[in-house]
């Protein structure tokens, strides 16, 4: 839906990112499907790891990218190219290398998505009393955050509930993004 509102409204940025950050989830989403239902084939095991990565790559960059375009900031809109940049490299080292190398990436993108949640939580908060839809997204970040802590601690062991949560966090960030993007340009008529 966003994808095609950006085709008709191309000054609408948003849209199009928030759609970039959705097939971004959907490739995460897709891989860890067919990771699980499918973990004896190693062939197709190393293939689906990709596509988690790239999913997971390309959907944080265009997060920031995404906010950007809700809250034009100087501050932000630097960190967000900076973010973008270090998530290319991410994303060129899984494309070009084997699962060996570009698998040692994860800790970093951990690293690096922690960080720019906690950015993106202050740039909210810093438009909380100038824009409406700052309620909702700092809720839906928080939410995100919390899950994410959860799915790191459980990767490492320290945690053990037999569930990563993240998804769930995603799924809600996504809705509550649509709700905001459908009411702006609803608005906007």
């Amino acid at each position: 839906y966003n994808l095609i509102l950006y085709f008709f409204i191309l000054e609408d940025k948003a849209s199009l990112y928030f759609s970039l950050l959705c097939l971004g989830v959907a490739l995460y989403e897709i891989g860890q499907y067919y990771l699980i239902t499918n973990i004896l084939d190693i062939n197709f095991y190393f293939s689906e790891c990709k596509m988690i990565y790239i999913g997971l790559y390309t959907a944080m960059p265009m997060l920031t990218q995404y906010l950007t375009q809700l809250f034009p900031g100087n501050w932000y809109k630097k960190f967000s190219f900076l973010y973008l940049i270090m998530f290319n490299v991410l994303l060129i080292i899984t494309v070009l290398t084997p699962y060996y190398i570009y698998s040692k990436t994860l800790n970093l993108f951990s690293f690096l998505a922690l960080i720019g949640i906690i950015l993106s939580i202050i740039l909210i908060s810093i438009n909380l009393k100038s824009r409406g839809t700052a309620k909702v997204l700092i809720f839906s970040f928080i939410i995100v955050f919390i899950t994410a802590i959860q799915n790191i601690l459980e990767g490492m062991g320290v945690i053990q509930l037999g569930v990563y949560l993240v998804s769930y966090g995603i799924l809600f960030l996504i809705l509550c993004n649509a709700l905001i993007i459908t009411k702006r340009n609803a608005n906007s008529y």
